[in-house]
């Protein structure tokens, strides 16, 4: 088991691949952002609240947003109903179907080979599950945002991949344990607000109840 001292040199290399994946979506996507106006792309301390609960309630109520880099949205009206959010070790694609797709295991990412992609332009992810390699599809508006969406993904691999490499195979240890924290403390944060609610309401029929009986 790793050290403390090496848990922390861990944590802090974490820190390290948030920022130069945060500078790495910022970069590639600019462009998508410009070009089309009604898309918008939110970074990790920017997600406004309302946002955050509709992806946790369509992806994971214990989602640890430590680990979010951003998201961006790209249906109609800024709904959240289609977009990609993307973590430090893997991209959730929010579509009619929701999935889920680790960096560590996509070996490629292109262009689809459907014929029409020229018009129905799509990113096609090549996704290694053992010995077979599955893949996985997502519909873009423009092929100018196929292009950006195809650089943003090949170098959050790339990023990753080193990261993975210079951490020796701890990284795992060390996402897992700040994942069950995590859920630890937001189920303590949710039973202290459901012991709030009922303390309020408590307060509030005593008060009624003392009321009536006064008058």
């Amino acid at each position: 088991e790793p050290s403390f001292s090496r848990m922390r040199g861990i944590e802090m290399k974490l820190d390290e691949i948030k920022q130069k994946m945060i500078e790495s979506i910022k970069k590639d996507c600019k462009s998508i952002i410009e070009d089309n106006p009604p898309y918008v792309l939110y970074f990790s301390q920017n997600i406004p609240s309302r946002v955050e609960k509709k992806l946790r309630k369509k992806i994971d109520q214990y989602l640890d947003f430590n680990k979010v880099l951003a998201f961006l949205d790209i249906s109609l009206l800024n709904s959240t109903k289609k977009g990609i959010l993307f973590l430090t070790d893997r991209a959730y694609f929010l579509d009619k179907k929701l999935f889920c797709i680790r960096y560590e295991n996509i070996n490629n990412v292109g262009k689809s080979d459907n014929i029409l992609d020229d018009y129905f332009p799509q990113i096609k992810i090549d996704v290694n599950c053992g010995r077979n390699t599955e893949y996985a599809t997502f519909g873009v508006s423009s092929c100018e945002v196929q292009t950006a969406l195809i650089k943003t993904f090949n170098d959050l691999i790339v990023i990753d991949g080193v990261y993975r490499l210079l951490l020796g195979g701890q990284l795992g240890k060390v996402d897992a344990e700040i994942e069950r924290k995590t859920k630890e403390e937001y189920k303590i944060a949710q039973l202290h607000e459901l012991l709030l609610n009922h303390y309020s309401n408590f307060k509030e029929y005593i008060e009624l109840a003392f009321i009536r009986t006064v008058f």
